[in-house]
This record gives structure tokens, C-alpha cells and sequence, in this order.
């Protein structure tokens, strides 16, 4: 995976047509996995079953926020579903995915269904009703002694989703004019930051930390940038949207990005933008997409791709977990879906639809329902806001949607009051054995952890053998007595979950278990291969490398020996020439 090989190097002139400019040895990671258990590695699976076991873990393994080591299972899963565990498939599989250096691990945990607790108080609204001639801003707030009908605070406001903060206290807006404002939900405060022109849309993280913004190029021509302010550190970032790929180099193909959503914990944004793509037929056509970005990374992910029947657009987050998301899902014909979106497991719900136009939906306080617009031929703006209660996955309905606010084409619902501390994962550290300990088989081994949550309890400690689960402990302290261990290396995790669902899985440590009577620790591949003994200066733990051009170096594990360093290497029959190297580690 490590080793890049340039277009002139002379080691490409060993392939076929020098192998395109080392199209399939510098390939990405999972597409230079793919190559390998087709055709590259010896006894190959051919493209056939390659493709049935990608399609299976791509259509039902992979969600919207998997990681690699996802992938290696996901795959490895597919192979034994379609061939059966310990088939051939199976086997190269993973020996494929050891090639790229993705090795067994736990998969990545799913996100709990909460990360902290609702604002305590009543729902209230901020929301836009259209008069015949503007857009004006609303409230609805029992505690300010409003009318059933609202209150009306700012006239000449864009037809955009205003930003309020988690406690319900302070929000921003964009005016007609096409610059910020802010004020206190309560109506004081009113202030312009004189960008007329310059904004397009904006949004606050609950904890006030965060203000981002899309910001224009010239009035009412947005740019596609998303300007983000660090309020606490006096920061200030601009991040260039692009359409991140998995394989290659991101398109800058966005024109645009809309609205804006952070999480509770408000460590990402999502956003929805307009993308340029060339279809089948060649032509350039613009299609919605929804995606993330990481506020500490500020690194950009898809979250919901394009789709061929609909454009989807106007997310937002749910309140008190960052696992759920509602959009629209805006059809042909004018109408829109309002879809529901669980981003650990990948699962959709349709929650209701909005006729000859866009939802704006938007999570209440706690969760428990959406709200989004829809049809009302009985008001001048001819749209009116409804609520529709959720099932408990928030991925259905229960009972049927009653009307929420009258004549209002948006709105924004927010609880006055503290705002809850967002949990924070708990913390896991292998304690036991040390790493790089070496054992004579069979051994017993006991592996331990200390694990600990600074703003809760421990509730669980998962010990696991690459992807295999060993125990579960519950109580302090926490280990498992691992017994008769035959020779081999061992790459052990820890994997915590605290009282509120929140998870944090520890580096991973590895020991040596040496046969009886014998100084030098081998590790056997059990396959055809290439095996050599490298004479050692001294005892101590050894770092083995591979190289094919005596340049570019990969690591093929760590092993503690005394005199030789004996090592099987399965992939060297798909090298013309390669090289090794032993360098002696602290």
C-alpha cells in the first residue's frame, strides 16, 4: 500500500505494457484489494466471484460512515455468505485486504441514539410567513406571551432557515439584502453586521462555538466556499467544497452549497450542494447531493450521493443524537419526500410528503417529531407547517401529522433553556501483556484494560482478537485469561462502552507466542511463498520491510528474535523481484 511507484520507473517495464503507468500497483486502497483477489494474488478468484463479493458488501455492508476496516469485513462477511466460511473466496479475501495492510479489527461501533439529554422546556418556533410582497420573521413562543398566531419580529428576510443556538437564547439570520443579522430570540438585540450581498445562508453549533456561513460572490450568486468561524479560538477557516472520492482525487465540480446544519455535539456540518456531472450521454447535467464536514478535520465526506430520481436537499440534524438526519427528496414533478436518515446503520424512512414544493423539515426539541411544510390552498402563502410524531428509530410515523403553524413556508424549532453537556466517549488502554511480549506456546495469556468515563460509568470492556470477539467484561478490573495458545502473533484490541451507549476502542497491542525450545520467532503464512532466515546481530524486536525498487519500503510486521528472523512471505510469487530488510526497533 506504501510503496508508489513512479510512471518511469525501470521496475515497470516487467509488465505488459508497463502496466499502464502502474495503474494497478499504485491503485487506491480498495480498488488495489479488488485487483489482488481477482488477479494478482496467486490462486486468484477470478473477476466473477470478485464482483459478487464487492457488489454484496458494497449493497449491504457499507453505510453512509463506514471506514476501511468496514470494508475488509464487509467483504470477508460477503465472501463466506456466498461461498461458505473457509472457502477459497473466503480465505484470499482477507488475504487480499492483508495485502493493503487493512488487518482483522473490531468494526466500527454504531453511534448511540443519544449523545445528551433534550433542553428542558417547550418547543417554540421561528419561522417565515410570506405576505404578498415579502418574507417576514416570526416567532411562537408561549413564555413571550405570544398569540396562537405568532409574533411578528424582522420584516424583509431571505426565504432561509434562521440559525439559533442549543440554549434557545441568541440567532443569525440573512435578510433580503442579503446580509447577517443577529438578535435575541426574544426580539432585542437587533443588530446588522453591515455584509450586505455577501450571505447566502448560515448556521450556529448548538454550544455557540461554531458560526458557518456560505457566503456570495456577488448578490445573490453564492460561491462554493463555506466560511467557518471559531467563535471560542478567534479562527477563522474557508473550505473550497469538493466531491470527495474514495480512490482518486476529489471533483471540483460544486457550484454551491445551501443550507447548513451542525450536530449536537457540533463537531460536523452538514450541508446540501449543487454538483456538475456528465452523464451516460455525455452531457453536463446539475444534481443535489448531501454532505459532511468534519469541524476539527475540516475534511469533507458524502453523505447522501446524487440520485437519478430526485434531488435531495434542506438536511438537518436531529437534537440529541448526531445519528439522525431529515431532508428532502425533492421529485420531478415538484413534490418532496420528507426521508429520514439513520447514518450509522444506512437506513431510510419516509416520514411524509410536501406537495408542489420543499419541506424544510426540522427535528423538534427532543426528537420526537418533524416538522416541514406542505400544501395549504387556504393561506395566502399557500403552504402551512405540520408536525408528524416519529416512531421510536425515528425511521417511521405514529398516528397522523396535525397542522403546526398557519401560512408559513418555513420553520425552525428551539427550546429556551441550559443545554445539555454532550457526552463525552469513555477512554480504554491494553494494560497487559506489554507490547511485544514474546511467550512460549502453548501460553496463557492474560490480557488487561483500564478503562474509565469522565462524565459517566463504564458499562462494558470488549477484548478482541483482530475481528474476533474473545469476552465481555462488565466489572473492574478488566481482563480475559486467554489459555493454550499455540505459536503465532497476536494483534489484540480493547473496546469500551460507556452507561449512554458512547464507545472508544484502544490501540492495538501486539504479542509473540514462540514454539517450546526455540529462540527465533517465525511467523508462518501456511501458503506457497518465499521463505528466508536473516541472520541477527542481537536479541530484540525487529521491524521485517519488502521493496521491489530498493526505494519505496513496506513494513510486513514487527517480530521480536535472538539470532535469525525466519519469515514465509505468500505475496513474493507476484513480484518479478523483491527485496527484504530486518531493522532493529526500540
Amino acid at each position: 500500500m506504501s510503496e508508489l511507484i513512479q510512471p518511469n520507473d525501470p521496475f515497470l517495464k516487467n509488465f505488459q505494457e508497463q502496466d499502464h503507468g502502474g495503474v494497478h500497483l499504485n491503485s487506491g486502497i480498495i480498488n488495489r484489494a479488488y485487483y489482488l483477489l481477482a488477479a494478482g494474488l496467486k490462486g486468484a478468484i477470478g473477476n466473477q466471484d470478485a464482483e459478487r463479493v464487492f457488489y454484496r458488501c458494497l449493497t449491504i455492508s457499507m453505510k453512509p460512515f463506514s471506514q476501511f476496516i468496514d470494508g475488509r469485513l464487509g467483504c470477508i462477511a460477503a465472501a463466506e455468505a456466498l461461498f461458505g466460511v473457509g472457502s477459497p473466496q473466503a480465505l484470499k479475501t482477507a488475504e487480499a485486504f492483508d495485502a493493503v495492510e487493512l488487518y482483522a479489527a473490531p468494526a466500527s461501533a454504531s453511534q448511540p441514539t443519544n449523545v445528551n439529554a433534550a433542553v428542558s422546556g417547550p418547543d417554540s418556533y421561528m419561522f417565515v410567513r410570506t405576505s404578498s410582497t415579502r418574507d417576514d420573521l416570526w416567532r411562537f413562543e408561549t413564555a413571550q406571551g405570544d398569540s396562537s398566531s405568532g409574533s411578528s419580529l424582522v420584516t424583509n428576510v431571505k426565504l432561509a432557515r434562521p440559525a439559533i443556538s442549543g440554549n434557545g437564547a441568541g440567532m443569525f439570520f440573512v435578510g433580503v439584502d442579503e446580509s447577517l443579522y443577529s438578535m435575541q430570540t426574544t426580539g432585542a438585540g437587533f443588530t446588522n453586521l453591515n455584509l450586505a450581498g455577501m450571505v447566502h445562508s448560515v448556521a450556529i453549533s448548538p454550544q455557540g462555538r461554531y458560526v458557518a456561513l456560505v457566503t456570495n460572490a456577488a448578490p445573490n450568486i453564492p460561491t462554493n466556499q463555506i466560511v467557518v468561524l471559531d467563535l471560542w479560538s478567534n479562527l477563522t477557516s474557508t473550505v473550497n467544497l469538493v466531491t470527495p472520492v474514495s480512490d482518486g482525487p476529489p471533483l471540483n465540480n460544486i457550484s454551491y452549497a445551501d443550507t447548513l446544519s451542525f450536530s449536537p455535539d457540533g463537531k460536523l456540518l452538514i450541508y446540501d450542494a449543487l454538483s456538475r456531472l456528465r452523464g451516460a450521454d455525455g452531457q453536463l447535467r446539475e444534481a443535489w447531493s448531501i454532505f459532511g464536514l468534519d469541524m476539527t478535520t475540516l475534511q469533507q465526506q458524502v453523505v447522501v450521493p446524487t440520485q437519478d430520481q430526485f434531488n435531495v436537499g434542506n438536511p438537518c440534524f436531529s437534537r440529541t443524537s448526531s445519528r439522525f438526519v431529515v431532508f428532502d427528496a425533492q421529485y420531478t414533478n415538484g413534490n418532496s419526500a420528507i426521508v429520514t436518515l439513520d447514518l450509522s446503520q444506512g437506513s431510510l424512512g419516509l416520514i411524509g410528503v410536501s406537495g408542489n414544493g420543499l419541506g424544510y423539515p426540522v427535528f423538534n426539541g427532543d426528537d420526537t417529531k418533524v416538522y416541514f411544510a406542505d400544501e395549504d390552498l387556504s393561506t395566502s402563502s399557500r403552504r402551512s407547517i405540520y408536525a408528524q410524531q416519529l416512531s421510536v428509530d425515528k425511521l417511521g410515523t405514529s398516528g397522523s401529522r396535525t397542522l403546526a403553524i398557519i401560512d408559513s413556508k418555513l420553520a425552525v424549532i428551539y427550546r429556551r433553556g441550559t443545554y445539555p453537556n454532550v457526552n463525552t466517549a469513555p477512554s480504554v488502554t491494553i494494560t497487559n501483556p506489554a507490547p511485544n511480549a514474546v511467550f512460549t506456546a502453548p501460553a496463557t495469556v492474560t490480557v488487561s484494560a483500564s478503562a474509565g468515563d469522565i462524565d459517566g460509568s463504564v458499562s462494558r470492556v470488549e477484548f478482541y482478537r483482530g475481528d474476533q470477539l474473545l469476552l465481555t467484561d462488565t466489572a473492574s478490573p478488566y481482563g480475559v485469561v486467554w489459555s493454550n495458545l499455540p505459536a503465532g502473533v497476536y494483534t489484540v484490541y480493547a473496546r469500551v462502552y460507556d452507561n449512554q451507549g458512547a464507545s472508544a476502542t484502544s490501540l492495538p497491542l501486539r504479542f509473540t507466542v514462540k514454539p517450546p525450545g526455540q529462540t527465533s520467532v517465525f511467523n508462518r503464512a501456511g501458503a506457497p511463498g518465499f521463505e528466508f532466515s536473516l541472520r541477527l546481530p542481537q536479541t530484540g524486536l525487529y521491524r521485517l520491510e519488502a521493496s521491489t525498487n530498493l526505494v519505496n519500503w513496506v513494513s510486513l510486521g514487527s517480530f521480536y528474535c535472538s539470532t535469525n528472523l525466519g519469515y514465509l512471505d505468500p505475496l513474493a510469487t507476484n513480484f518479478p523481484k523483491r527485496f527484504y530488510r530486518a531493522i532493529s526497533t526500540p
